[in-house]
């Protein structure tokens, strides 16, 4: 009985999991996002796809506003001179986003909440549209405090065009540790609902 306990446990603390604010993180040399022929672009950067989860506040806003600006994801190099010879450096890993001048470009990505149980994508765990537009408003607003118009967005709501250049590759998955389950499918036992 205890084992059962445990497992069910485990289970459920793995829906828990499926519903943090959730953050695919890419370095770029360059980025785009289009709708309708408007454009908004940044060069050395970060993109960032950001999804929303229902339970999103502002622990999870600032948890991720710490992370997108301040992890050390750039290279940086140098010329260095030992003994007469200058030889060129690299530190892997060294400098955030805050300290390279770098941009950022922000989109909304509610389809990293998906549910592929069967073969139709169910969303049901993305946060609804406009507590999303919200927190996702205020993710771009902190981003802003500090990178100033190094920020661009993309178009919330709308059908979008993502082109970039990923510089590495290096992706990255941000999860906030914040966030529960508060639908009815949250209790221990219960299994998400598919279209």
């Amino acid at each position: 009985m205890q084992s059962y306990t445990l497992l069910r446990f485990s289970l459920y603390s793995i829906v828990i999991r499926q519903t943090l604010m959730r953050c695919v993180v890419q370095r770029v040399t360059s980025a785009t996002v289009e709708v309708e022929g408007k454009s908004r672009s940044i060069g050395v950067g970060l993109c960032v796809l950001a999804g929303i989860a229902p339970n999103d506040g502002n622990k999870d806003i600032q948890w991720m506003l710490n992370k997108l600006l301040n992890l050390k994801i750039f290279s940086t190099s140098h010329q260095a001179s030992i003994d007469g010879v200058t030889r060129h450096e690299e530190k892997k890993w060294g400098h955030a986003l805050s300290e390279i001048e770098g941009g950022l470009l922000l989109v909304s990505q509610f389809t990293l909440y998906h549910i592929t149980k069967g073969t139709r994508l169910d969303f049901h765990k993305a946060c609804e549209f406009e507590k999303a537009h919200q927190i996702f408003s205020q993710l771009i607003d902190g981003c802003k405090k500090t990178l100033g118009d190094r920020v661009q967005t993309g178009f919330f709501g709308e059908h979008m065009k993502l082109s970039l250049t990923n510089d590495g590759p290096v992706t990255l998955v941000l999860e906030s540790p914040f966030s529960t389950r508060t639908d009815s499918s949250s209790s221990p036992g219960s299994e998400p609902s598919n279209i």
